[in-house]
């Protein structure tokens, strides 16, 4: 068996292959991602298990399609959904929080006490709160607002004014 000494250029090449940059870049982007700040959320999308608002126990998915404008939409237990947007007011670069105001249509139905559902009805939740994005994703919202119904059940959905606590994580868009 011969020995053939490889030059530095040739065992660089080997090493380095655009497969196994591929790769590399493919495991590290995603926690380098994550951490970077949150000057820009536009494209972000976030998740989170909320508990009250209109769907009262479920989850809720937020898309920004700017800095000042989001839109989601939620689904809980009864079936009960909601379609909708936010305003953010002071969104800027150095800030992780800012206020929002927002509007949500809704569909609620009647839950009893022992199991089962009853009536369904529209909901408008004009939801007043506020939004914490840390930089490695984790996002609270707390929102309180009026919400409109045509019949009272007297059942956490249907009150006259209430609010909702959503925890989650945001996923940035991948900056180009």
């Amino acid at each position: 068996m011969d020995y053939y000494p490889i030059s530095w250029k040739r065992q660089f090449k080997q090493v380095c292959s655009p497969k196994l940059i591929a790769l590399v870049f493919f495991l590290i982007q995603p926690s380098v991602f994550a951490q970077g700040s949150i000057s820009d959320v536009r494209g972000s999308t976030s998740l989170f298990g909320q508990l009250y608002g209109i769907e009262v126990l479920g989850i809720s998915v937020n898309h920004n399609i700017n800095n000042r404008f989001s839109i989601n939409g939620g689904f809980g237990v009864g079936p009960t959904f909601h379609l909708g947007g936010n305003f953010y007011f002071n969104r800027k670069p150095e800030k992780k929080t800012s206020f929002f105001v927002g509007a949500q249509a809704g569909y609620i139905r009647e839950a009893f006490l022992f199991g089962g559902f009853g009536d369904s009805q529209l909901a408008v939740y004009i939801p007043i709160g506020f939004e914490y994005i840390a930089a490695k994703g984790f996002t609270i919202q707390i929102d309180l607002g009026p919400n409109f119904t045509k019949e009272d059940w007297g059942q956490a959905n249907t009150l006259p004014f209430y609010g909702s606590l959503k925890i989650g994580y945001t996923f940035r868009k991948k900056s180009r």
